[in-house]
């Protein structure tokens, strides 16, 4: 088989289980977004409501994902062996747009299971790393058989209006495909993609700027790496609102119940007793009457008139519906959405106010613990991509030291500003270097860091105390340095001897 046929394989394969995936992250995403079918309701009721509360929804699923992707901010990584962030790759990483696309890109995989990103040059002849990120409906990747780490390929594939689109990323090449859509083919039926991709085949595509087809891969590693939301050991990651949609489904149809029993309600349901049903005459054009008919009881009602003939004729009246029972179990259910995903109850329950600093700490205890997880295990993916830039970039002492490095997040714990400096004032106390504390005070922020201990030293040179102790250590260290110098060095046994010892020795001699 030619290595283009095996091209074209692969990219068969991929671009198969990425279709299989598509609905499922459309359904996640869709949730998210508040765009979720009115569930849990009888046939009935949707044929005389459905319609009615079919654009309404009342979405915590965005809660959920935003309350821990807001506290993930990568600052950066640490280098095996290095004291502080890199700030080289640090500039590549914010000079390529990843830095202002990472929360998207968290926010991505919290809500559709993964993410992806893709580390390439960025095409100015300078070696210069560029990351972006891709969506996991138009990105996948394939493991060898048997691993969860070693990538065997990888594809992004998505269309415009005329032409699908598909570049296949191996560790030798890059090939790059493209075919015509097909859209409305048979019948004027609308193919399935499965079935057009069957119908049209790839040809192959030279974008601007490549010089050759396929083209080599210089890295010898699939550039695309995985970024997976509670991955597991078997079977795939987990998206935050997988378990939230079924009680997102719920409280849309309490909301719906509510409203329709707030509707009748407005209008009090009443009843006549004892008396015959209204009616009023029927006229013919010469205003004879020439029948009757029921009254018609609503528009009777707007006109607030209505004639009751009969001794015994009264009015009785339902009772209207109780809504404080769809509103108590409501609360109560998003209660749960919070409990089961480890969200903060002040994200869900207006109800608490003026609540105490311990109280909120304990309060949040769930959602730092569920971030710090999620920063565990995208820790390896985000050095790979360090390690990809780095290898983009040619320096592969600095690829080996990331792939042991370190990888540093923000702090995710609310803390006020007088409870960060208090805990770093103790620091002091017990003996940490000034620039291990500044460096927790800026959250790791490279340049922060370094900005800030310039401003230090510049503080310290310029204190008059601090001037007088240097000054003292140098008349120290040179009044040292000349007491060195005059030791004769072919003093018995080699024993350096102050010029004092060495003049009584000649007096006694």
């Amino acid at each position: 088989m030619a290595p283009v046929d095996d091209a074209l394989a692969e990219v068969a394969k991929l671009e198969k289980e990425l279709s299989r995936r598509r609905d499922d992250i459309q359904r996640h995403v869709d949730y998210y977004d508040g765009k979720q079918p009115l569930a849990f309701a009888s046939e009935q009721y949707r044929d005389w409501f459905g319609d009615q509360y079919s654009g309404f929804a009342d979405n915590w699923c965005a809660p959920v994902v935003d309350a821990m992707t807001e506290r993930l901010r990568l600052m950066g990584v640490r280098p095996r062996e290095a004291t502080k962030v890199d700030s080289q790759l640090r500039q590549w990483w914010e000079e390529s747009g990843a830095a202002a696309d990472s929360p998207l890109a968290f926010g991505t995989m919290a809500t559709s299971r993964r993410v992806f990103a893709l580390v390439w040059d960025d095409g100015d002849d300078e070696g210069v790393p560029e990351v972006t990120f891709e969506d996991p409906r138009q990105a996948i990747v394939c493991y060898e058989a048997g691993s969860r780490r070693k990538r065997r390929s990888a594809l992004k594939r998505w269309s415009d209006d005329e032409f699908d689109y598909a570049t296949l990323y191996t560790p030798d090449f890059v090939w790059k495909f493209q075919r015509q859509r097909l859209g409305a083919a048979v019948g004027g039926l609308e193919l399935p993609e499965s079935t057009r991709a069957s119908l049209a085949g790839w040809q192959p595509r030279q974008a601007a700027g490549d010089d050759a087809w396929p083209i080599p891969n210089p890295l010898g590693v699939v550039p695309m790496v995985e970024i997976q939301n509670r991955p597991k050991l078997l079977g795939q990651p987990l998206s935050e609102i997988s378990g939230v949609i079924a009680m997102q489904d719920a409280i849309n149809a309490l909301w719906a119940y509510l409203f329709t029993a707030a509707d009748f309600a407005a209008l009090p349901q009443r009843v006549i007793l004892g008396a015959q049903l209204p009616k009023i005459p029927v006229l013919n054009e010469n205003g004879q009457k020439i029948g009757e008919k029921p009254l018609d009881l609503p528009d009777a009602n707007v006109k607030r008139i209505l004639n009751l003939e009969g001794p015994d004729a009264k009015i009785g009246q339902w009772d209207s519906a109780n809504l404080d029972a769809f509103t108590g179990v409501i609360e109560k259910a998003a209660n749960h959405i919070g409990n089961q995903t480890k969200t903060p109850l002040y994200y869900f329950a207006s109800s608490i106010q003026n609540i105490s600093g311990d109280t909120l700490k304990a309060l949040d205890s769930g959602l730092v613990a569920k971030v710090g997880e999620r920063m565990e295990t995208s820790d390896e993916a985000i050095r790979e991509i360090h390690r990809l830039m780095a290898l983009v970039a040619g320096d592969e002492t600095l690829a080996r030291a990331v792939r042991g490095g370190t990888v540093i997040w923000a702090d995710h714990e609310v803390r006020s500003e007088a409870q960060k400096v208090d805990a770093l004032a103790k620091l002091k106390e017990i003996g940490f270097p000034f620039e291990y504390i500044a460096e927790r005070y800026v959250g790791g922020d490279a340049d922060e860091l370094e900005r800030l201990m310039r401003m230090y030293k510049a503080q310290i040179r310029e204190d008059p105390l601090m001037m007088l102790a240097q000054r003292e250590k140098q008349l120290d260290r040179e009044a040292a340095q000349k007491g060195k110098d005059e030791v004769d060095p072919e003093d018995e046994g080699g024993e350096k001897k102050p010029p004092a010892k060495k003049k009584a020795e000649a007096d006694e001699q």
